[in-house]
């Protein structure tokens, strides 16, 4: 049995567990049914601590947004160096490399990077899908 986690894309207030056979994930991936779909094989030891992992992450663009808004370049800094130093261990490379791309602009004042790099974190945890593995 495998275990796929999807983030829907806001609004939705909680992720979606879906248990399935790992037989008929393949089948959907070749319908195209995850084509869209980051997928990130994650230790089933993490298993419940990533969906809050990612919903917080959620909350980090909310705050960014926020925070570019009033040009405060010091809190998309640190929110952004904090998932560059956090996204790899839940597995999350992704995240990381966005968060350090988030930092650099916050870094250099460039509200239309940080912004770019923000809708890129949108569109990661839209799209991405969690699979559980035991090690």
């Amino acid at each position: 049995m495998l275990v796929v986690v999807d983030a829907p894309a806001k609004p939705a207030k909680k992720m979606v567990v879906l248990k399935l056979p790992i037989a008929t994930v393949q089948s959907l991936r070749r319908k195209g049914e995850f084509m869209n779909k980051i997928v990130v094989a994650a230790d089933v030891d993490l298993e419940d601590l990533i969906p809050s992992y990612l919903e917080n992450r959620r909350g980090d663009v909310d705050a960014m947004t926020k925070a570019l808004e009033s040009d405060d370049f010091g809190a998309v800094r640190i929110l952004g160096h904090s998932m560059k130093g956090s996204g790899g261990g839940y597995g999350f490379d992704g995240i990381s490399k966005i968060g350090s791309h988030i930092e650099t602009a916050a870094q250099n004042s460039n509200a239309k990077e940080a912004s770019k790099h923000i809708a890129e974190l949108t569109e990661y945890l839209d799209n991405v899908e969690v699979i559980y593995e035991d090690e």
